[in-house]
């Protein structure tokens, strides 16, 4: 996947429809993970999450257009595919984490993530506490 310090081609319909803050955001579109507050560095356990949208959406600019056209406006798909990325990030965070409470703290504010302002309470959290420890597999 190439990064590039950009705005996605979908990055005024994303800024319409969430609350989000540039400086902390990224945005996978198709094969390409475009990081417009030059976040630096991009963790591997994010790049680990993007890399799942990558794969949702083919690797491809045809398939991204649909892709983000669904996530902006299906409430039920955002929260299907974000809960499976979640997932792999979570997996990557506590990979080397035997401590217990830490690792819950880490599903924990995931989850809150998840089911919060950011992605339009698209999920409610218990549920993507649920998921996001269904796709980690751990």
């Amino acid at each position: 996947m190439k990064i590039v310090v950009a705005r996605p081609p979908i990055f005024e319909a994303a800024d319409a429809a969430f609350d989000f803050n540039i400086s902390h955001t990224v945005f996978t579109y198709g094969d390409t993970l475009y990081n417009p507050g030059g976040i630096d560095p991009i963790f591997d356990y994010i790049l680990a999450h993007e890399a799942v949208h990558a794969v949702q959406q083919d690797h491809s600019e045809e398939k991204a257009k649909e892709w983000w056209d669904r996530y902006l406006c299906e409430p039920e798909f955002r929260a299907d595919q974000e809960s499976r990325a979640y997932g792999v990030q979570y997996r990557e965070m506590v990979k080397e984490n035997r401590n217990r409470e830490h690792r819950h703290k880490i599903l924990f504010d995931l989850s809150g993530t998840l089911s919060g302002k950011l992605y339009g309470h698209c999920i409610k959290q218990d549920k993507a506490m649920k998921l996001i420890k269904l796709y980690s597999g751990v």
